[in-house]
């Protein structure tokens, strides 16, 4: 067995409690997460930024792990996972479009007894923006949900 896999277990609850600190407090010191959404790793505070921007976006996300496996001489974790949830809130000047997504991906994870060290998340990002409705044609039929939306946030 893989050590230090209680730790990936805590962080998938508490992504799943869309619980900040306790994802955070699953890290090793300098542990880092690298996303297909940013240009370098994140840490540290970054990283329970990033469980508040997801929950604000997605007040109903969950993650639901499809598949684990573990490298115990490398001392990884590989997991395959779906992110479910509703877009209800921002995301990068959009407004909310109320689709729902099941999305996709695999996280590797480096453990440690001290915490997780990194963890490297893939998904398909043109995956995302069709389900979201982002893509044309399907963004014609999105125009009025997101001029709603953009004028209601100016208001």
């Amino acid at each position: 067995m893989v050590e230090g896999t209680e730790y990936h277990d805590r962080y998938i609850e508490g992504w799943n409690d869309h619980d900040p600190e306790a994802v955070m407090a699953q890290f090793a010191d300098g542990g880092t997460y690298v996303d297909p959404l940013f240009d370098d790793p994140i840490y540290g505070e970054e990283i329970g930024e990033f469980v508040e921007l997801t929950a604000g976006r997605f007040p109903d996300f969950r993650f639901e792990q499809r598949r684990v496996l573990d490298v115990e001489s490398e001392g990884v974790r590989i997991e395959e996972w779906t992110m479910h949830g509703t877009h209800e809130g921002m995301r990068e000047g959009l407004p909310p479009t109320g689709n729902t997504i099941a999305l996709d991906g695999t996280s590797v994870v480096d453990l440690s007894a001290d915490g997780i060290v990194a963890i490297r998340g893939y998904f398909d990002q043109q995956q995302l923006t069709e389900q979201l409705g982002l893509t044309f044609p399907a963004v014609v039929g999105q125009l009025p949900t997101l001029v709603a939306g953009a004028v209601r946030a100016k208001l």
